[in-house]
Parts: structure tokens; sequence; C-alpha cells
């Protein structure tokens, strides 16, 4: 027969069990509830959006609290305005940089198919499919002209040094970057028809980015960060083709929004 002792030594032991099994449930549970945020995320690890911010670094809000707007200059103002590239807190667009390079050397949806014809290598580049269906790039490439009718964005970086060596051959990294500043063995392509393109959030990178509008155009809308949330101003700018955006997306929210009837395509890379 067993003694209270043992009784007591038992039910500590079930007790102990169960509170390990569900903890272990209720992790499982989270991980589900992240599989969407992780599968649109850069990062390779997700972190909860309310743990997010206190990775952040500190920001100083008076960068921002006069801003109604986002600022931008002409291409050929750089020199004049170099300050402001330097300026890498803010974002800050370029008007018609790409103009001449978009317009001769046009992006199209059969070209990116032609230019991947093969090279997908799903299993090694991150693809992000937003709010569509599309499993990877390759299943994206095989949308039918119909599908093509109907809303859709999608993004994904290029890992294959194949396809790096076409696309340096048809596009130059921004001459107006610092001159010290390297190019990113990393492109990033997001294409899209008119309607929602990214959601709001908040990148994990550890450098600025530009983002050439290829075609089409497209809306930008920056929310500051929470300790900067009532001293500056949410701030939005249109990007058209030709147009290069230079910003540092781990420092402000941000969302796009296509809308036109050309399609959308932009091609970003990080630099220091």
């Amino acid at each position: 027969m067993k003694t209270a002792e043992e009784d007591r030594a038992m039910s500590l032991k079930l007790f102990v069990h169960s509170a390990i099994l569900a903890t272990v449930i209720i992790f499982l549970i989270k991980v589900a509830g992240y599989a969407d945020e992780l599968q649109q995320s850069r990062c390779l690890l997700g972190v909860p959006k309310v743990l997010q911010n206190a990775f952040v670094p500190p920001f100083n809000c008076s960068l921002c609290e006069h801003l109604d707007e986002v600022p931008w200059i002409l291409s050929n103002e750089t020199d004049q305005y170099s300050h402001l590239i330097l300026r890498k807190e803010v974002p800050l667009v370029v008007r018609g940089a790409y103009r001449k390079i978009a317009s001769e050397k046009t992006m199209s949806w059969d070209s990116l198919k032609e230019i991947y014809a093969g090279r997908t290598k799903k299993e090694t580049c991150q693809f992000f499919p937003y709010k569509t269906e599309f499993r990877d790039l390759e299943d994206a490439l095989q949308m039918s002209h119909e599908r093509m009718q109907n809303h859709f964005y999608v993004g994904w970086s290029n890992c294959d040094p194949s396809i790096s060596e076409i696309l340096q051959k048809m596009y130059d990294v921004p001459d107006f970057l610092p001159k010290d500043s390297e190019r990113s063995a990393l492109e990033w392509f997001f294409v899209g028809n008119a309607g929602q393109g990214a959601h709001l959030h908040l990148d994990r990178l550890d450098k600025p980015s530009w983002q050439a509008q290829l075609g089409g155009s497209k809306r930008w809308t920056f929310v500051p960060l929470y300790e900067c949330y009532f001293a500056c101003r949410q701030l939005e700018i249109v990007t058209y083709p030709g147009d290069i955006i230079l910003l540092d997306s781990s420092i402000w929210y941000h969302k796009t929004e296509v809308f036109g009837p050309e399609l959308s395509i932009a091609l970003g890379s990080e630099y220091d």
C-alpha cells in the first residue's frame, strides 16, 4: 500500500509532467501563429511583435519632427544635396535617377521569366508571397495571363550569381551613393499590379537600402517608431518609373501600394 508521501510524490511528478506538456503545446501554438509572419519576414528567425521594438536602436526624433512629406530631389541635384543622401535615417527619393535606364532597358514580367528560366533555386532564395497563393518564385513565374488580371504582389531575393551577372550588366549601382559604398551581393525584386503591396512592417536589416522603380508607380507610407509617434508625422511619397528611394527600413515602419494600369517592378539592394 502506498504511503501518503508516495502519493504526494506521484502527484507532484504528474503535475510537473503536465506543466511541461502544457508549455510545449503553448509553444507549438505560438510557433504556428507566427508562421505567416515568418514566411513574409526577411529574418531567419522571427521575434514576437511585442518584442521587436525593444531591439531597434535609439532614434533621434528631431530628424523627422518637422517633416510633412518624404524629401525628394532631382537626379541632377545629388551633389548639391549630398548631405541628404548621407543622412540615412530619413527616407529620400531621387527623381529620374534611373529614368534613362528604365526607358532603354525596360524590365517586364516576360523578361523576368526569361532571366529566371530554369534558375529559380527555390531552396536557397527567399520568396515573399504576401497575400497570394504562390508557394515559391517558380510557382509565381508560371502565373497564367488570366491570373495576372487579378491583383497580386510578390517579392524575392536573388541568390544566383549567374543572374547577378545579368542584372549588373543591365543596371548599375546608383552613382550618387557614398564613394566607398560597395554593391551588395544580394538583389531584391518586388513586383505587382494595382492594389496593396507590402503590409506595414519593420525589416531587420543591418544596412540601408535603395530601391529603383523600373516600371509602374508605387505609393510608400512611412510610420515613425513608437518613441517618435507624437513627435513625427506619417509620411507618404509616390515613386514613378526611373525614381530611386533610399531608406533604412529597420527604423521606419513602412508599407506600399501599387496604383495605375502598369505593372510595378522594383529592383533594390542594400548598401553601406
